[in-house]
């Protein structure tokens, strides 16, 4: 009897020792966070997956552990509770996943759509031997007149040209720069001018900017091409080259002489309309000048800028260009 009870004993204390064991027994921890991707660009409004690799001391990869995500600057991008990251606006953030108090990170770059672009023409150049000078983007100078980007802005002067005009064109698009995207049906642009002349012509439009709205791809042979145009002379309107049509012109608010001023340019279909407004004020509701473009089938996807000259020192500044974005918004 009291060896059946010394066994007994002997398995209770065993069963204690191995229930005494297995809980001091060491339980998994986080050790280790990866994320992948480490690094990752999207576009606005588009979105990129993160995904969290958590390891604990044992080398094991841990699954029922909760993970946090979050974003450094959420101005530029969100992430949800799964890792999913939004891209806001264009710039960088990092995303970090979190275990347990172990972080891991990747970088998330979000960029605007290549059709959507902004040129600071803060980046001093001159045309090389090819014709092509460089700011934030290329541009193609036609090769008369003259075109330099200097003291943070494109200067353009006038001279003779090839059409039995006085003018000087530039221009950009896909072909020389990937970022540069033109939708000359669905477009909003502004572009901050100033002219500057020794004899400035107040009856216009002499000196004036075009900016071509709608181009037939033949334009050089026939001429098919809209522009927008203003003027300091304090005017607004339409030119067609092909027929030498005026339309307007209309007052354009802001549009003087040694004044930086503002002209923004719509575009829906063949429907185009034009403001212009001092520097520090903003565009009204109602356009200054509006028009159709029905002439143009296929517009060329290029921007094509021309300054048309009284006067051999007179020059179009222009400072910035916003194409498809709001000034600001760069």
């Amino acid at each position: 009897m009291i060896k059946r009870n010394l066994v007994y004993v002997l398995f209770i204390l065993a069963g204690i020792f191995i229930a005494s064991c297995e809980e001091e027994a060491e339980k998994p921890k986080v050790t280790t966070v990866t994320v992948s991707p480490t690094e990752a660009t999207i576009l606005r409004e588009a979105t990129q997956q993160f995904t969290a690799t958590v390891i604990d001391q044992f080398e094991e990869k841990m699954i029922d552990v909760v993970v946090s995500w979050s974003s450094s600057d959420e101005t530029v991008a969100t992430v949800d509770a799964n890792g999913l990251a939004t891209g806001v606006k264009n710039g960088e953030t990092t995303i970090t996943a979190t275990a347990d108090g172990i972080s891991a990170s990747g970088t998330l770059t979000v960029s605007r759509p290549s059709s959507e672009w902004y040129e600071s023409f803060n980046t001093d150049g001159a045309p090389n031997a090819d014709q092509i000078f460089t700011s934030d983007f290329n541009w193609a100078w036609w090769g008369w007149g003259s075109a330099n980007v200097t003291n943070g802005a494109l200067e353009l002067v006038a001279a003779d040209d090839p059409f039995g005009e006085f003018t000087c064109w530039v221009q950009t698009d896909q072909s020389l720069n990937s970022a540069t995207g033109v939708t000359p049906e669905d477009v909003t642009m502004y572009l901050k001018v100033k002219f500057t002349s020794p004899n400035p012509d107040l009856t216009g439009p002499g000196d004036a900017i075009h900016v071509c709205v709608a181009t037939d791809e033949n334009f050089l042979a026939n001429l098919n091409v809209y522009t927008a145009v203003a003027s300091p002379a304090g005017i607004v309107g339409s030119f067609h080259f092909g027929t030498g049509a005026y339309g307007g012109p209309a007052t354009g608010p802001g549009a003087e002489y040694d004044k930086w001023f503002w002209m923004k340019i719509t575009v829906v279909g063949n429907d185009v309309s034009i403001w212009t407004y001092a520097d520090g004020e903003q565009a009204t509701g109602d356009a200054d000048w509006t028009y159709g473009t029905d002439l143009v089938d296929d517009p060329l996807k290029a921007m094509i800028i021309a300054f048309t000259g009284d006067d051999p020192d007179a020059k179009l500044h222009i400072d910035d260009i916003y194409y498809n974005i709001e000034p600001g918004s760069e």
